[in-house]
């Protein structure tokens, strides 16, 4: 009998401590292509579990995430952050990054997501009806770059804004006066997560600046070209045997292309806002996580997400 009342408690319990996860996904099913519109996302889960008397937060992934990844990954920090902070409503936020190869594709839909996250965000609005809680963001690498394209828009102004919290943005770090000008205005406070320990940002960001660069010699171009063959796991691992031999001064004979992408990591180290935070901007807090973060985890890293908890 004890043992029967005690799996009825569990069931009455974990309800209410384990997080919810609303998902919002603007993929087609294959976590690589868009909805048609933003007219045809599904909110019924959004719907069904929403409650307009507490805040909502939306968790928004970056490169190379599939939907039940991402899910995964949003529940795990939603249970962390209800654990510090209290009930919310946790919305997961899911588009089309999971590419094998191409990092730019990815990019390109980073920079096309605002309909659809736009869209979202007044669905939120509309279910919160008289209520004023406000609607904060909290982004993962290329995923900073979904919110401030968003952030970018006319329409994004009329959000009623909380706070944003950028773990390891895959942006530059003038992003606020350059790229992104004034997307630091929008919300209340924007947050910016950073460790000069993340070596997979590190080699991400070399690859972007890779993609736009169009004067290079013809040498390599070739290399390039075959280098760009390669899968995303492969590139990374080959910028990061070449950043260790760096480091660590061998003698080493580079090709012009090894030279090439040597200069790519040290302009990565020097401008990605996930790695040195932002350069002054109103509004904009850069908080420090080095001692806490060694690689471009921060979903399940139990420490990161508290420390960022602290801040809601």
């Amino acid at each position: 009998m004890q043992r029967y009342l005690a799996f009825l408690l569990l069931l009455v319990l974990v309800p209410i401590l384990w997080a919810q996860v609303l998902m919002v996904r603007c993929d087609n099913g294959n976590s690589k292509d868009f909805l048609g519109s933003a007219d045809q996302l599904n909110f019924s889960a959004l719907q069904s579990g929403f409650d307009p008397n507490v805040d909502t937060i939306v968790m928004i992934h970056g490169f190379k995430n599939d939907f039940d990844g991402c899910k995964g990954s949003y529940t795990t920090t939603a249970n962390i952050i209800k654990a510090q902070v209290g009930k919310r409503n946790f919305v997961g936020f899911h588009w089309p990054s999971n590419f094998l190869i191409d990092f730019g594709a990815a990019i390109k839909n980073a920079d096309q997501c605002h309909p659809y996250l736009i869209r979202t965000l007044n669905e939120i609005m509309r279910l919160y009806g008289t209520s004023t809680k406000r609607i904060h963001a909290m982004t993962h690498s290329l995923g900073a770059r979904v919110l401030l394209s968003t952030l970018s828009q006319n329409e994004a102004r009329y959000i009623r804004w909380g706070n944003c919290y950028t773990m390891a943005a895959a942006v530059h770090n003038d992003a606020f006066s350059t790229s992104f000008s004034g997307t630091n205005e929008v919300a209340q406070k924007v947050y910016v997560f950073h460790s000069e320990r993340d070596g997979v940002l590190k080699y991400i960001y070399a690859l972007y600046y890779m993609l736009f660069d169009r004067g290079v010699s013809e040498n390599i171009s070739m290399d390039m070209a075959q280098f760009q063959q390669l899968t995303i796991d492969e590139q990374i691992e080959y910028l990061r045997q070449l950043d260790e031999a760096m480091q660590q001064n061998r003698d080493l004979n580079l090709s012009e292309f090894d030279l090439y992408l040597a200069n790519a990591l040290m302009e990565s180290s020097r401008t990605a806002m996930g790695l040195n935070g932002s350069t002054a901007a109103n509004r904009v807090e850069n908080v420090n996580m080095q001692d806490i973060v060694d690689s471009h985890t921060y979903w399940e890293n139990t420490a990161a997400i508290q420390r960022i908890a602290g801040k809601m």
